[in-house]
């Protein structure tokens, strides 16, 4: 008779709260299309239908991003200098300086802090070298500048990279394609870190700051 009456006091526990399901202790009731709080806060289900959607969307909005940029080819250096734009800088104001050179860079509008690097423009190979430091470590330059179209462009490869006996010399290496801008006195354009695993680029400026004459 004790057994029965147990039996039947579940049975009638179970169909009272037939409406509701209570997934854990304290936790949350689910009815209809309401998710019902501890607290008595109600949370429609289409609200985390949105939620999950607008989740979902970003995932896949950042995952294509990263796809895409790394499809995207980068122009060689080659063919950036060569590059006519719509008005070309005419003015002949010896923009092209063996010095000292200070370069500041941003990615998403964060902009890291400014670093100098030499320059030695050889007039007639038409080529860039250099070397410097910054926030990553030392690193040397080498590219190309045309003075039709008032462009440079150059790479950036760091001296722990160049004596890498597996071959991957690209890991830190840093594209950098400016243009003249003759209102700001500067150069302009963006650097690029491409690799087989991600695809980074930002704007950088790039501005003569004194001749190797005037070295103290």
């Amino acid at each position: 008779m004790i057994f029965i009456s147990v039996i039947n006091r579940q049975y009638a526990s179970g169909s009272t709260n037939s409406s509701c399901t209570r997934t854990k202790p304290n936790n949350f009731y689910r009815d209809g299309s309401i998710v019902w709080m501890d607290n008595g806060y109600q949370i429609p289900n289409s609200m985390i239908e949105h939620l999950l959607t607008i989740s979902i969307f970003i995932i896949f909005y950042m995952a294509l991003h990263h796809l895409w940029s790394n499809i995207i080819p980068i122009a060689s250096n080659e063919d950036y200098i060569n590059m006519l734009t719509i008005e070309i800088e005419e003015e002949n104001c010896n923009q092209f300086k063996s010095g000292f050179w200070l370069s500041h860079s941003c990615q998403y509008d964060h902009f890291y802090e400014s670093y100098e690097s030499s320059l030695v423009f050889n007039s007639q190979t038409m080529e860039v070298n250099g070397n410097g430091i910054d926030d990553i470590g030392e690193f040397i330059i080498s590219g190309v500048y045309s003075i039709n179209t008032n462009r440079i462009a150059f790479i950036k490869t760091y001296r722990e990279e160049i004596g890498n006996s597996t071959g991957n010399f690209e890991h830190n290496n840093i594209t950098v394609q400016v243009a003249w801008n003759s209102v700001q006195y500067q150069f302009e354009g963006k650097w690029f870190r491409k690799t087989r695993y991600y695809s980074k680029n930002g704007r950088i400026e790039l501005k003569f700051k004194k001749g190797f004459r005037a070295m103290a």
